[in-house]
């Protein structure tokens, strides 16, 4: 059994670095990983999830081909959490099946993940959350949990935040919270600045999903490539 230890922070967008994340393009975002995850069973104790993603996209734009070979499909179930610590599994699936599978699935959470030089990954959320942007770092143990510092753009401590999980996210988007607005000028500053953000990062990443589940729906052969 696989012991999963993860912290999960608010990203300000404003104050985040973004020398610190190894790009061979000129714009950050083109060096995350596309993300599709539909959640087949979900409540307070566990969740399972089917999962859908691309390797590394360095250099990738909306328009540009994706290959069927550079994408990983896998179920995922995670236990209750105890602290920072849950009980994880995860195993590969055939990739001719997960989205014929996924898009029977309505509860689902896009996104693109950045990874930085230093341990955290930054969630570009896509969708029904576009606008959240969320970094989370997995330690080894809880004694080097403890013994890490937070950086100051990870502006509030979301780990024990329920509706901050994914699985429920996929079912009441940020946009629903209560503390909208708050969650908001935490990250962008106002509204403005969050609707360019979406506008100019979130939107065409959005239509590569599309055909790429699409693709996945209508086609087998690893030689097709979603233009």
């Amino acid at each position: 059994m696989a012991k999963e230890i993860e912290v999960k922070y608010l990203v300000s967008m404003p104050d985040f670095p973004f020398d610190i994340i190894p790009a061979t393009s000129t714009n950050p975002y083109l060096s995350g990983k596309l993300s599709v995850q539909g959640y087949l069973s979900s409540d307070e104790g566990h969740a399972t999830r089917l999962q859908i993603r691309t390797r590394s996209i360095d250099g990738l734009t909306p328009d540009t081909p994706i290959m069927f070979k550079d994408v990983y499909c896998h179920m995922n179930i995670k236990g209750s959490r105890d602290m920072e610590t849950r009980d994880e599994f995860e195993f590969p699936i055939p990739r001719k099946y997960a989205c014929d599978i996924l898009n029977l699935v309505n509860e689902r959470i896009m996104k693109v993940r950045l990874s930085t030089s230093f341990g955290w990954d930054v969630d570009v959320y896509l969708g029904s959350n576009a606008g959240l942007v969320v970094a989370e770092k997995e330690y080894a143990s809880t004694e080097e949990l403890r013994a890490d510092s937070i950086p100051n753009w990870c502006i509030r401590n979301l780990t024990y935040e329920d509706k901050f999980y994914n699985r429920n996210l996929a079912v009441t988007p940020f946009t629903e919270l209560d503390n909208f607005e708050e969650i908001v000028t935490a990250i962008h500053g106002d509204r403005e600045c969050m609707a360019d953000f979406v506008q100019s990062t979130v939107a065409p990443y959005e239509k590569k999903i599309a055909k790429l589940l699409d693709g996945y729906a209508k086609y087998v052969s690893e030689s097709i490539t979603i233009a």
